[in-house]
């Protein structure tokens, strides 16, 4: 009877709010809210690499940004992200020759697990697309678990005596090739293997003398089910430019048609841009890349 009495004793002061039985109870809740699920989005403008604070997770942009680690975090952090896609080529400087390839996709990493503690200082650089020249490489140091450096996607090269450019390599795991002369580029596959890494696509090979442009790959995705995007197609005619390859986060470019410039990736990060078509020296970069850090804090 005394044991049926302290229970209903300790059920009474319970449910009449009695701060300190309350306390004592097992089941009852933590004072105060709880670690929110919460993102941070990192771009770069070409010269400084931005991060959009989240509640304590405060950040400071930079040439490479600076994020420091809050008391609350839960510890693991998941990062997920793209380094830039590779310039167009330029087609040959003479009447109907040649068209150049396109730039190839960037490495990407979808929602990776980082292990961080409270204070650390996180660096992270977004790589750019680069006029000319092949993307910028994206990275992160200053965590507990190391985080891969992000490998941009290679330069489309231009068309020569007669004969279209080679489109640039994709990056990453499983990337894929650039297109010949005329060729495709190599649609990277899907890297079901792969829990994290997808590799971008190939650039499409320019148009040689009076033949047609090749389109750039597609990135096949992964089993974390990101992509796929869509290469971009090749410039329309003869002697025009080959598409830029993809990422599993963006398309390529499409290429000029002769005497036109290709154009820049439209959504998303990472892909390459489309060839020039022949007599067009007009530079277009490769897509930006990104960075995004998600968990609980």
């Amino acid at each position: 009877m005394k044991k049926l009495l302290s229970a209903l004793g300790l059920f009474i002061a319970l449910y009449a709010g009695d701060a300190s039985a309350q306390s004592n109870s097992p089941m009852s809740p933590p004072s105060g809210p709880g670690p929110l699920l919460q993102s941070i989005l990192c771009t770069t403008n070409g010269s400084t690499v931005t991060c959009g604070s989240q509640g304590t997770f405060v950040c400071t942009a930079g040439s490479s940004a600076s994020c420091t680690v809050p008391n609350s975090t839960s510890g693991i952090i998941y990062v997920d992200g793209c380094a830039a896609g590779g310039g167009n080529g330029l087609g040959q400087a003479s009447a109907n020759t040649s068209g150049g390839g396109g730039g190839g996709g960037g490495e990407c990493i979808t929602p990776y697990p980082v292990s961080v503690t409270s204070g650390q200082t996180l660096s992270i650089t977004v790589g750019a697309g680069v006029v000319n020249a092949n993307g910028a490489n994206t990275s992160m140091s200053g965590a507990s678990t190391p985080f891969k450096t992000l490998v941009g996607g290679l330069v489309g090269n231009p068309g020569s005596a007669g004969t279209g450019g080679t489109g640039g390599n994709g990056r990453g795991p499983s990337a894929s090739s650039g297109g010949t002369a005329g060729s495709a580029g190599t649609t990277a596959p899907a890297v079901y293997q792969q829990q994290y890494g997808c590799g971008g696509a190939g650039g499409g090979g320019g148009g040689s003398t009076g033949a047609n442009a090749g389109a750039g790959g597609s990135a096949g995705g992964n089993s974390a089910g990101a992509g796929p995007m869509t290469g971009g197609a090749a410039g329309s005619g003869n002697d025009a430019g080959g598409g830029g390859g993809s990422t599993c986060y963006g398309n390529g470019g499409v290429g000029g048609a002769n005497g036109a410039a290709g154009s820049a990736p439209t959504i998303g990060y990472g892909g390459g841009a489309g060839g020039n078509g022949t007599n067009s020296a007009t530079t277009v970069a490769g897509a930006n890349g990104f960075l995004r850090i998600t968990g609980n804090w």
